[in-house]
């Protein structure tokens, strides 16, 4: 059987939510461009979550771990965008949903790179910051193999004071941290309150290639760690569809749903574009284009979630 290669980071269910006589307006923060397309040409990428087993044959065990999180989470949703009621029982399966868009994204893998590449960087340059220490180890490896390496202790003690290494991570590493984490934290979402946003008419929820959104309270204090899910008073924001979000609150169980108004509409598709990696998605141009004019994200990078000082 054919293994599939075209990996979607962002459902195809999910985005056809998002869509508007079969199609999207994506802005692509990195070609500044505008386009129209259809879901099963957008936010993918070829065996993205392949990786290979100890024998070289490339595996496809995680595309179909999430398809079947998909499936399991869209019938939720589908009764949620419906303005029907769900059980507490019910959100076990878009709450494990929600952690891997969390984790399943390009932003996920290049935080765990950064981490990776800061850590590696760093250990070398400490380990080759002293001559005398380098010389000791180059003694030891010539008595060891019965040669020279090539290279002496100034020459890698220089060497490694500029940024002249380029590190590349493994896969494997973020798709495995991805599944850890994301089934780590699902059980946390199952606990929270959460609120369904229904728009009024003609309004639409937007989403992005990072679809999970930490809204902090007004008198967040700031500091060098950022915000978690957990820290108190921080809002989750995730939209469902164009018609509905979820917003996650603080530890309780009230699952209820509520007609929202424009102007919160209008906040939340703010926060998302805030979020976005490369990908702001909306049914329309007219609304994507007032939302990056807005926020201005064509005319600044996105950091990424994490950083390194």
């Amino acid at each position: 059987m054919t293994q599939p290669k075209r990996h979607h980071y962002l459902p195809k269910f999910y985005l056809e939510y998002f869509c508007k006589d079969g199609n999207l307006c994506v802005f692509d923060r990195k070609t500044k461009e505008f386009r129209n397309q259809t879901p099963v040409n957008t936010a993918l990428k070829s065996n993205y979550y392949s990786f290979k087993d100890s024998e070289g044959k490339k595996l496809t065990d995680i595309e179909q771990l999430l398809s079947q999180i998909e499936g399991n989470a869209k019938n939720v949703f589908e009764k949620a965008i419906n303005n029907e009621d769900i059980t507490a029982e019910e959100k076990e399966h878009p709450s494990l949903f929600i952690a891997f868009m969390m984790n399943r994204v390009p932003d996920f893998e290049k935080s765990v790179n950064k981490v990776y590449e800061h850590t590696i960087k760093s250990t070398l340059k400490m380990i080759y910051s002293d001559e005398k220490r380098v010389q000791t180890t180059l003694d030891e490896f010539e008595k060891e193999h019965g040669e020279k390496l090539g290279l002496s202790a100034e020459e890698l003690v220089e060497f490694h004071k500029g940024d002249n290494i380029k590190v590349i991570i493994d896969r494997i590493k973020s798709l495995q941290l991805m599944i850890d984490i994301s089934f780590k934290i699902f059980h946390f979402f199952t606990q929270m309150d959460w609120l369904f946003l229904h728009a009024p008419q003609e309004t639409s929820f937007i989403t992005s290639d990072n679809p999970v959104v930490l809204v902090p309270p007004e008198d967040f204090p700031k500091g060098p760690y950022g915000i978690g899910i957990l820290f108190k008073g921080v809002r989750k924001l995730f939209p469902i569809s164009q018609t509905t979000c979820l917003i996650m609150l603080d530890h309780g169980d009230l699952l209820a749903h509520h007609k929202t108004d424009k102007q919160t509409v209008r906040n939340i598709n703010l926060n998302v574009a805030l979020y976005t990696e490369r990908f702001l998605i909306g049914r329309d141009e007219l609304l994507i284009k007032n939302i990056v004019r807005k926020t201005k994200i064509n005319q600044w990078d996105y950091k990424g979630r994490i950083s390194i000082n």
